[in-house]
């Protein structure tokens, strides 16, 4: 479908909605760490208006010697690099300072040049202060004991609710390894046998490295690995999703794929993990009845942005179970075999490729699941 291009002012409004609807502070800087951009998060956290931050240097959130920490900050955006996850110390307007995790990435141009950086900023200081209230109620010997009790049953759960997700992502190629395994040995005195079993041990194959994806996919779920990407289409992906989910569709949904017509720019995406999360979504649309359920895919190209939009006709999710969809192992189908890993995964593997995952739902119109992965950016040196 076609999609007009937003003008630079509409798009620098629409980033500045997306800036002020974040409870993170929001910090956009030049190379030489001037202030840009300040979010309302950011006036909230520091005591700054944006009047006052603007134009200022990033030191001003900096406490004592941090020109140093910021010059350094600036010279691996330069260079290209994201410093995810620090847990550093700022300082507010009035010189308080509090704990805080920040995340620096640059920001290119259209010919994928670094022009800034923008810091995305948590305030910890509720979290610490929390821990601490915690530590206080736990003074008392009664009172540690019933936390300490308490804590092993939220564990014991948590490992009870992690090892049956982990069982039902697994349960399926498992299944499908132990039955080529049990063809393969009933037909060895068939006369066309090698050809038999030689199809029965590519599906075993194919199972195994399925099991190896899932298994590495959840470890890089809870480690947060680094990415390793490459370009392809998103388009492509989606295919391959269609592929890996076609036994779970069998009789079960009719499942259509409209892909986007003109060019289709590439994303840089790690395929396997990818994949994965596509394969997910599709699950759930396909689950969302019992039987006949029809699933929607769609994709479409933005100018920096590729598209996928997957629509089933079920049931709907609840409006106040919405909030809770991409929390780990969180599920509305438990008793159905859900594991409450699937999209949750999903959300983890799209963020990490810097991309987004909505859903949005009804009762009568069923449930949409949109992700946007950003375009891979255009090598200045390809004479393309």
């Amino acid at each position: 479908m076609p999609t007009m291009k937003p003008t630079q002012a509409e798009a620098a409004e629409y980033f500045r909605l997306i800036a002020d609807s974040s409870d993170d502070a929001i910090v956009g800087v030049t190379l030489d760490g001037r202030i840009t951009t300040w979010s309302q998060a950011a006036e909230r956290t520091f005591g700054y208006s944006g009047e006052e931050a603007v134009g200022k240097s990033l030191s001003i959130i900096l406490p004592g010697a941090g020109e140093q920490e910021e010059a350094d900050s600036l010279d691996r955006v330069r260079r290209g690099e994201t410093i995810e996850h620090i847990r550093t110390v700022l300082q507010r307007k009035d010189r308080t300072t509090i704990e805080a995790q920040m995340t620096l990435s640059p920001v290119h141009n259209a010919v994928g040049d670094v022009t800034g950086g923008l810091a995305i900023i948590r305030d910890l200081s509720e979290a610490a202060r929390a821990e601490g209230e915690l530590e206080q109620s736990e003074e008392s010997p009664v009172g540690r004991e019933a936390e300490r009790a308490m804590r092993r049953s939220r564990r014991l759960a948590s490992i009870g609710t992690f090892a049956a997700g982990v069982a039902h992502e697994i349960n399926n190629p498992l299944g499908g390894i132990l039955m080529a395994a049990q063809f393969a040995l009933s037909t060895q005195e068939n006369p066309e046998s090698p050809a038999m079993v030689r199809k029965a041990l590519e599906d075993i194959e194919v199972d195994a490295r399925r099991c190896g994806d899932i298994v590495r996919s959840i470890l890089r779920f809870a480690r947060q690995d680094t990415l390793e990407t490459a370009p392809c289409t998103l388009d492509e992906l989606v295919q391959s999703a269609i592929h890996l989910t076609r036994k779970d569709a069998e009789g079960k949904a009719d499942v259509l794929f409209l892909e986007a017509q003109g060019s289709r720019p590439e994303v840089l995406a790690s395929r396997t993990e990818m994949e994965q999360a596509i394969s997910n979504v599709l699950r759930s649309a396909i689950n969302s009845k019992p039987e006949g359920a029809r699933v929607v895919i769609q994709t479409d190209y933005t100018n920096d942005r590729a598209l996928l939009m997957v629509r089933d006709d079920g049931e709907g999710v609840p409006e106040e179970h919405l909030e809770y969809l991409f929390d780990p192992f969180y599920t509305t189908r438990r008793e159905l075999g859900g594991s409450g890993l699937g999209l949750s995964m999903a959300h983890s593997i799209v963020t990490a490729h810097g991309g987004t995952i909505e859903v949005s739902s009804s009762r009568t119109s069923g449930t949409t699941v949109t992700i946007e992965l950003p375009l891979k950016m255009p090598d200045p040196e390809d004479p393309r």
